[in-house]
């Protein structure tokens, strides 16, 4: 995957993630929703650029992981329930973006990414599965950066190769 194209996944996770972490989200909706309909647009082109002479199968999916962790965003209608997590999503983001822009030391980006996620993970089974008013979807994104933590990890070896 070439630069441009972990360039362009960096950028869609940065705006997805500024959906959980800004205050302003529910008062500029469209702003961010643009922004998250540009990066995606433009991550499907280049895409699209490369399948005429290559495998995008792990582009793709990819993509389709981070999409569907950008689903949380529809699927919390309390937007209180980012406070309590908040210092643990920023975390997640920071490492997701120097992953798939490969700005990680070599190694040090997965097993950042994992920590992160556990630590989300250890928060939900603590406090946001009693005190959040919609646990599930809370489960189903830990779920998404799961599988999604398995693209990253093929993505930066092939980076650091």
């Amino acid at each position: 995957m070439d630069a441009s194209l972990r360039k362009a996944f960096g950028r869609l996770a940065e705006d997805i993630f500024a959906c959980f972490l800004r205050a302003d989200y529910e008062n500029n909706l469209y702003l961010y929703e643009h922004r998250i309909h540009d990066s995606k647009s433009r991550c499907i082109a280049l895409i699209h650029k490369r399948a005429k002479r290559e495998d995008v199968s792990c582009a793709l999916t990819l993509y389709n992981g981070l999409v569907d962790c950008g689903l949380l965003r529809w699927r919390i209608k309390d937007k209180s329930a980012f406070e309590v997590c908040r210092a643990e999503m920023a975390a997640i983001n920071n490492s997701l973006v120097a992953i798939l822009s490969s700005r990680a030391a070599s190694g040090a980006g997965p097993s950042a990414f994992n920590m992160q996620v556990d630590a989300l993970e250890a928060l939900y089974q603590s406090v946001l599965q009693v005190t959040a008013k919609e646990p599930l979807p809370f489960l189903l994104f830990i779920y998404s950066l799961k599988a999604l933590k398995e693209n990253c990890l093929a993505i930066h070896c092939t980076a650091s190769a």
